[in-house]
């Protein structure tokens, strides 16, 4: 039986452990919420467990065991029974200072998962690591002061446009790098962004508000970005040099200004570069093509789409994301084809028509499916990320499109059609 003691340091979930000399310093937590799940960018893990990788790094010596140690496995079987899991999933993220060549410990990691004799049996469903300095240093704590140790339930309220969420859980204040607030914006950030519209400050403004953070010292706002807005992106948040200060003091930032307009001292601002040009597109006839479907047959874009609202989708066989949308697509199709909507999906991986034909077998999919379009996607749409779906209209113009693929997301595609076809 465990000791008092250490059973009551084992409860700290957002401590980080260096008792003994080879022991790593680490974080362990259960995965339980749909923040928690957003920025972990996952839904097959159950425990997160990150790692202080500088002692891997500092000697380039790959030690597996350092990762499931017996202060690791402990805190691990602590959570486990907490969570009452069965299948227990890791999600591991090794924190260095500086980059290092990880492929090695991830290989030996998977071996020592394989291998150790965890009950019930430990599976890892994913591994990354993170550069730029370890947060093991300085700052092992991220939870709020009077903050309670148990985990809380992040809530979530949401508007046309942006989902925001009120962070709580002393993971998901990790994740955030402490924000109190987190901002999920739908829309892109393109190369003519400047200042968000006052009404969507409003909206969100009266949002944040019905969440009522506890402190409102940060707040963290994640969207995507064009191929060039996220150099007005960067623009946002640069601060300028006040001409009128002699000491050399800065102008407060457009996100500084954001912040204050929300109630909060700072805005942070997380970018994901989508590698396309959205403002060359949207509003405009979409780019013919001729490619040969699975069967061989060669589809012409603007003829297959005459007088139909298209969905036109980007994907490939290697892609897993890809993979999970495919069926909703040819869902889709069944739904409104009596409404005049079409689906295709151009194969940008030019994985060959054999292996198409085959994965169409396998996801019993039935909306045609055309073969070698890496050229088409990256140089007619600018596709460099899959899966990219645009909505096409009646006339060929393109007026909406999706990037990536969440649970949940078959929604949205929905939606989407939906509101084309209302219009």
């Amino acid at each position: 039986m465990r000791s008092l003691l250490l059973f009551a340091i084992l409860l700290l979930p957002a401590q980080a452990f260096a008792a003994e000399e080879d022991a790593p310093s680490f974080v362990a937590f259960p995965i339980e919420t749909g923040l928690q799940q957003k920025l972990l960018q996952t839904t097959e893990a159950d425990i997160y467990l990150e790692i202080d990788g500088d002692p891997i790094s500092a000697d380039k010596l790959v030690r597996p065991e350092y990762v499931l140690g017996p202060q690791v496995q402990a805190r691990l079987r602590e959570i486990v029974h907490n969570q009452m899991l069965t299948s227990p999933r890791v999600y591991v993220k090794v924190s260095v200072t500086e980059y290092f060549d990880v492929r090695q410990l991830t290989q030996q990691m998977k071996k020592r998962f394989a291998e150790t004799s965890f009950a019930p049996k430990l599976r890892l469903k994913g591994t990354v690591l993170e550069g730029g300095g370890t947060r093991f240093a300085d700052k092992p704590d991220f939870t709020l002061p009077n903050q309670p140790a148990k985990t809380i339930a992040d809530l979530r309220l949401a508007d046309d446009g942006f989902e925001a969420f009120r962070v709580t859980s002393p993971l998901a204040r990790r994740l955030t790098y402490g924000a109190d607030i987190f901002v999920i914006l739908d829309k892109p950030i393109t190369r003519d962004f400047q200042a968000f519209p006052p009404k969507l400050v409003a909206e969100l403004k009266e949002i944040v508000d019905e969440l009522a953070p506890q402190a409102h010292e940060s707040l963290l706002l994640r969207c995507q970005t064009t191929r060039d807005g996220q150099k007005a992106v960067d623009e946002f948040c640069s601060r300028k040099w006040d001409p009128n200060d002699p000491f050399g003091a800065s102008l407060p930032s457009p996100a500084d200004q954001f912040a204050e307009q929300l109630g909060f001292k700072q805005c942070r601002v997380g970018t994901r570069t989508m590698g396309i040009a959205l403002e060359d597109l949207l509003g405009k006839k979409a780019p013919n093509f001729q490619l040969q479907n699975q069967d061989e047959q060669e589809i012409d874009l603007h003829e297959f789409a005459q007088g139909n609202v298209i969905v036109l989708n980007f994907s490939g066989i290697a892609c897993a994301p890809c993979q999970q949308e495919a069926p909703h697509l040819t869902s889709l199709q069944k739904q409104f084809a009596d409404q005049g909507v079409k689906v295709i999906s151009v194969n940008g991986y030019n994985e060959s028509p054999e292996a198409i034909r085959q994965n169409i077998k396998q996801l019993s999919l039935e909306h045609p499916i055309v073969a070698m379009g890496k050229e088409v996607a990256q140089k007619q749409y600018t596709v460099t990320s899959y899966p990219m779906t645009f909505f096409l209209d009646r006339q060929g113009v393109i007026r909406d499109y999706h990037h990536g693929f969440d649970k949940g997301d078959e929604v949205t595609l929905q939606r989407k059609v939906e509101k084309l076809l209302e219009h």
